[in-house]
């Protein structure tokens, strides 16, 4: 009876770590989520603007821009977030918007179906509940593949322990994109793929069709897991054929390319996408590739350069400390590590001697003898390779670009602290030590993810309050900034109506914001970047005068300056 108990006791370890982790992200969520990014405000408009992907312009590389130099009802603007009545569960508007812009269509997708069950009505849950959703099914899924590739339970539960509150679990749940989901779909493939090791006989609906399901969702939802699937699939090629499967290696290679074709037959204007699109690097790929490792160790361990630079300051004299600590024991138990340095050295002399003469032959017996060898190769790989190929790709990768990483975190948790557990595995107690070290490392990442894990915005839910029920007269600096029309919809859409234009072709168009008469207050909105070059001034004296408004105050307010303007009487 007891041992049944202690058998099931990882079962409801995993459960009990993964609902608290679900809270916890769900309290971030409530108290350090105060505002949106652009793009999360896109995710909304791409899934709900009913054949309308941008509120500008019809697609993303047009510029015949609508709704400038004119009066607006709010309206346009809620009507691109929300799911209206007579347009619930239309998804043929959603693939229409996401062959209008460069990602797949499955996030939008399941967002549109979220928010058609709430027509008429935003809310940032109807995005980060699935992520939630996402995140539990990660952890899951992560379980099993540390399971597999440390082949170990309680070691399996100290990483998703530990993951569960880094950078990347907190900002990819929070982040409304598909991020989240792109990252559950790396995760189940991954699995798949470590499970692919232990089989002594492969089953194709057992063991491929899985593979390729999973292969298509994934590209589905972001190409970059097209780049993380390519790496994964040439190790196991590479694999079947060092254990002469080969024809295994056909059915696996047919498998992974029938998982693309879907994702052409079901989205085709991902073909334009990936062969027609795309930007080099905007500065050198060696710095570009140093930001990436730098945002990768962020994201894992909560540390930036300033604490490595503590880190190393502060890392020589513990260790002196530690060793003047630990040579009393070591003392103490001299003949019983003498037998233990001898066994860590024979085992090693062997390792060096048959890799110097038969370094192929060597991996092929380790892979043979460690059939998670390729699993553990498949994710290094993965990082890598999507760490090379976003680093090339990604024009500029300034803040948030961290995104595209968030695939390959997990893996990098489970290669780190897999190799911290070998390197203990050596030493007696090593279990207690490696739950201490997570333990540490997870209370580390926790402490801080309040000041630095979650993303912080500008901008919108302030402005959004002050907009509300106004007649909003919005100035740009030259018609080149219409493009962010769509990203001002979470500000916008509660204004009664919405005057958008800019000040660089002469100022003939603000005379017509007198046309409009209403009670409801009136306000000027500038980008505050504007006071930096001298153009409110020159803004507001043209305003005025052709517009009879006048401004009693002003007031910053996240990255835009807010006047409140009255009728002259």
């Amino acid at each position: 009876m007891l041992s049944g108990k202690l058998k099931s006791l990882p079962s409801v370890l995993l459960a009990a770590v993964i609902i608290i982790q679900v809270f916890y992200l769900f309290r971030m969520g409530t108290q350090e989520k105060k505002e949106y990014h652009c793009d999360e405000v896109y995710s909304y408009g791409l899934a709900n603007g009913f054949y309308q992907p941008f509120i500008e312009s019809g697609n993303i590389r047009s510029f015949d821009f609508h709704y400038v130099d004119e009066w607006v009802s709010g309206e346009v603007y809620r009507n691109y977030l929300t799911v209206q009545e007579n347009q619930r569960f239309r998804y043929d508007s959603v693939w229409y918007n996401q062959s209008q812009d460069r990602h797949p269509p499955l996030f939008y997708a399941v967002l549109h179906t979220v928010c058609s069950f709430f027509p008429d009505t935003f809310s940032p849950w109807f995005g980060m509940i699935p992520n939630l959703i996402y995140f539990a099914v990660t952890q899951y899924f992560l379980y099993r593949l540390s399971k597999n590739v440390l082949k170990s339970r309680y070691l399996a539960l100290l990483v998703i322990l530990f993951f569960g509150f880094t950078p990347a679990a907190v900002n990819n749940t929070l982040f409304i994109r598909m991020y989240c989901m792109l990252v559950m779909w790396g995760v189940i493939f991954m699995y798949l793929h470590s499970r692919l090791a232990y089989v002594q006989k492969e089953n194709f609906f057992r063991d491929f069709l899985p593979i390729t399901v999973i292969t298509a969702l994934g590209a589905l939802t972001q190409y970059v897991f097209l780049f993380m699937a390519f790496a994964t699939a040439v190790c196991f090629c590479f694999w079947y054929l060092l254990r002469k499967k080969y024809k295994i290696f056909w059915i696996y290679g047919l498998s992974m390319l029938s998982g693309v074709l879907m994702m052409f037959a079901v989205f085709p204007a991902s073909i334009q996408h990936l062969f027609t699109e795309g930007s080099g690097v905007g500065r050198g790929l060696d710095e570009q590739l140093v930001i990436a490792v730098r945002y990768l160790f962020f994201n894992v361990f909560c540390m930036n350069r300033s604490n490595l630079v503590w880190l190393l300051c502060f890392l020589p004299p513990m260790v002196g400390i530690l060793t003047a600590m630990a040579l009393p024991v070591l003392f103490l138990f001299r003949d019983r590590l003498k037998g233990t340095k001898a066994k860590i050295n024979a085992k090693w002399n062997r390792m060096k001697k048959g890799f110097h003469r038969k370094p192929f032959a060597s991996l092929k017996e380790s892979i043979k003898s460690h059939p998670e060898m390729i699993a553990m190769i498949a994710m290094l790989a993965s990082v890598v390779t999507v760490m090379v190929i976003v680093s090339y790709t990604v024009s500029f990768m300034g803040k948030f670009a961290d995104r595209y990483f968030f695939i390959i975190c997990p893996f990098a948790a489970v290669l780190i602290l897999g190799g911290l557990y070998w390197l203990l595995s050596k030493v007696r107690f090593s279990r207690i030590l490696a739950g201490l070290l997570t333990l540490l490392l997870s209370v580390n990442v926790m402490a801080r993810s309040s000041l630095l894990s979650a993303w912080t915005y500008e901008n919108t839910m302030d402005l959004h309050d002050t907009l509300s029920d106004g007649n909003v007269i919005f100035v740009l600096k030259s018609p080149d900034e219409y493009s962010i029309l769509s990203t001002l919809s979470y500000e916008l859409y509660h204004a009664e109506n919405v005057f958008v234009t800019n000040f660089q072709e002469k100022y003939s168009r603000i005379e017509k914001t007198q046309e409009l008469v209403s009670d409801k207050p009136f306000y000027l909105v500038l980008p505050s970047e504007y006071f930096d070059m001298g153009f409110d001034g020159y803004i507001r004296h043209h305003l005025l005068n052709h517009s009879r408004l006048l401004g009693e105050y002003h007031f910053m307010q996240g990255e835009f300056f807010v006047y409140q303007l009255y009728p002259v009487t």
